[in-house]
């Protein structure tokens, strides 16, 4: 099973750089990048962004790593690293699209279930329905989905009230990449042929940014 932390910095930051111990993974760092897909801004304002993708076996294991990335966030002195909102969450469908590698950009889509009631119709939908239509849009290669586990116990503030976060994965290198898979992608939920939306999913909080891998040393 894969568990991801996403950790959301305005600076860079030491500290989530070393291996993540007993739990085998990678840790990735990426910088925000217009355009923004969904609403008049960044969901969550911080630039920067490392993703630590872990393999493990239960979500105390991965919560307990998150805790202790984090305390070496705090320790690393970085700017704004103590107040750095932070995302844990467990991979709840299997990985679509290309086969894997590490991507050049991707997008966080955070999203949310209508009501409780509709929140299995929302999920059938996401990986049935909508992570195949959303691949299908050029520029977008391979698609992930997590659900929002122990925010309470890792001590910082969570970066969105959303409970599922989907990162897609692009073929873009830079912001004019982006920004044509953006637009693709706004060209594919428009008109008579636009893709299927669900009601199960509340778009008045759906929210979603893009970010560019940085170079190791950046």
């Amino acid at each position: 099973m894969q568990g991801l932390l996403a950790l959301f910095l305005a600076d860079g930051c030491r500290g989530v750089d070393e291996d993540a111990g007993s739990l085998s993974g990678r840790t990735t760092r990426y910088r925000q990048s217009p355009p923004w897909l969904l609403g008049d801004g960044p969901v969550v304002p911080q630039p920067g962004l490392v993703l630590c993708e872990l393999e493990h076996q239960d979500e105390a294991d991965l919560v307990a790593f998150a805790a202790k990335k984090l305390q070496q966030v705090r320790e690393d002195g970085s700017a704004g690293a103590e107040v750095a909102p932070a995302g844990c969450y467990v991979q709840v469908s299997q990985r679509q699209g290309a086969a894997g590698g590490l991507a050049r950009a991707i997008l966080l889509v955070f999203t949310n279930a209508a009501s409780p009631e509709q929140e299995a119709e929302f999920n059938t939908w996401y990986d049935g329905t909508h992570l195949p239509d959303v691949l299908r849009v050029p520029g977008f290669v391979a698609a992930t989905r997590y659900r929002a586990v122990g925010g309470s116990s890792l001590g910082v503030s969570r970066p969105t009230s959303h409970a599922y976060l989907a990162v897609y994965e692009l073929d873009a290198g830079d912001g004019e990449g982006l920004a044509a898979a953006a637009a693709a992608l706004g060209e594919a939920t428009r008109g008579a042929n636009a893709m299927y939306i669900s009601p199960a999913l509340d778009r008045s909080t759906a929210r979603g940014q893009f970010y560019i891998r940085e170079a190791r040393g950046e």
